[in-house]
């Protein structure tokens, strides 16, 4: 089964323990949001991660968005569109921004390991 940009933020959640649906820690908005600031961190790190999802050769990583797309922009629930080697990567990043805004619960530590977990990965593929 194919996995989606949804995917990233349900095994994000599951980590952060947060996937009561009626009362999510954290809103759908927030999640795309962290996972919009993973896709460009990656491209960042690693652009060449992202090559087939650039039309016109320029460096524009697509924002996600829950529903109805604008120009620049991709649903969610569109299928992953890199190479599975950056979903896990991006499973961390988004588990560690997600540990960083958690007031009640915030575990610097944690946070700082997800994030650091994010860029080994990314670096060390």
């Amino acid at each position: 089964m194919a996995k989606t940009y949804q995917d990233v933020v349900t095994e994000a959640r599951v980590l952060l323990q947060d996937t009561d649906s009626s009362s999510y820690r954290h809103s759908n908005t927030n999640m795309i949001a962290m996972l919009n600031r993973g896709l460009q961190a990656l491209a960042r790190i690693r652009p060449d991660a992202c090559y087939d999802l650039y039309d016109d050769n320029s460096l524009n990583v697509p924002e996600l968005v829950e529903s109805a797309p604008g120009a620049g922009q991709t649903i969610w629930t569109a299928n992953f569109g890199l190479e599975m080697q950056f979903f896990n990567a991006l499973v961390h990043y988004v588990t560690g921004m997600a540990e960083i805004t958690d007031d009640e619960y915030t575990n610097d530590g944690r946070a700082a390991m997800l994030l650091g977990q994010f860029k080994m990965n990314v670096l060390g593929i």
